[in-house]
């Protein structure tokens, strides 16, 4: 079963490790370049997690695709940033898709009018995923900038992403992350 839900800054080691389980192709498309783990590990240990939001896709309660969602700073931000990761087994089957879709829910509702999306040339899937919501693609040097338009967010919008942390903090207490309450 696929649970798509944001991920808490307690669940920073589950993030780590889908990152770390990436092969190197993946990883390479994931950060433009080569990196090793150490420097995944640090990647990890650096988000500021107050501006912006991870979005995962659990599969039998492991961490196996993200939409890092990058917020620009101030009050009311009108752009971000996305990058995305799905490891190797679960290409292919819609699950970046669903990770673009809710990512972009959650820029909607926080007021953001644009996402970028910055991937290699090479990134032939990426950029047919931005394309799907509406991007429009643009090369610059050795990159590919995608710059996918953001609705303004609506109610149902809202209730949208209300229903799906809901669940996901259910699925959290579900996987252990959270303490379950003592029988009296």
């Amino acid at each position: 079963m696929h649970v798509f839900r944001k991920l808490l800054p307690a669940e920073r080691s589950k993030l780590r490790d889908h990152l770390l389980r990436l092969s190197a192709p993946d990883r390479l498309l994931r950060f433009s370049g080569t990196i090793g783990d150490a420097s995944v590990a640090a990647y990890c240990d650096s988000l500021d997690w107050g501006s912006g939001h991870v979005v995962g896709v659990f599969v039998d309660g492991v961490l196996r695709g993200v939409a890092d969602l990058r917020l620009e700073s101030g009050f009311l931000p009108s752009w971000g940033e996305i990058a995305l990761s799905v490891e190797t087994p679960w290409q292919k089957q819609g699950v970046g898709t669903e990770l673009m879709r809710y990512a972009l829910v959650v820029a909607r509702n926080r007021g953001v009018r644009k996402v970028l999306c910055i991937c290699r040339p090479e990134n032939l899937p990426m950029q047919r995923l931005a394309r799907k919501f509406g991007a429009t693609l643009r090369r610059e040097e050795d990159e590919v900038i995608a710059d996918i338009p953001v609705p303004v967010g609506t109610y149902l919008t809202l209730c949208a992403e209300a229903a799906t942390e809901g669940l996901g903090l259910v699925g959290a207490w579900f996987d252990g992350l959270t303490p379950r309450p003592q029988a009296a």
